[in-house]
């Protein structure tokens, strides 16, 4: 079965911790980026609940460090690429 990406705004824990990673900033350099506390951060790492709107400067802040997330319309999964 052939994989149909496309980009996508829904994330999870398991997304924002890959392209942390991927991109190598730490989480309190991801806190500082995003103007929220650390235990925002990691609260969100754990998936835990967080407000809408934090989760959202979480992925704004990654895609512009380089973080892209992809959906595959066949299987639902998400990727992150990292440029």
């Amino acid at each position: 079965m052939e994989q149909t990406l496309k980009k996508t705004k829904d994330i999870d824990s398991n997304h924002i911790r890959m392209a942390r990673s991927g991109l190598n900033i730490t989480v309190r350099e991801l806190a500082v980026l995003t103007d929220l506390n650390k235990a925002t951060i990691v609260r969100a790492e754990a998936g835990l609940s967080i407000r809408d709107r934090s989760l959202d400067t979480i992925r704004e802040a990654l895609e512009t460090l380089g973080a892209t997330f992809f959906e595959d319309e066949s299987s639902g999964g998400i990727f992150v690429g990292i440029r």
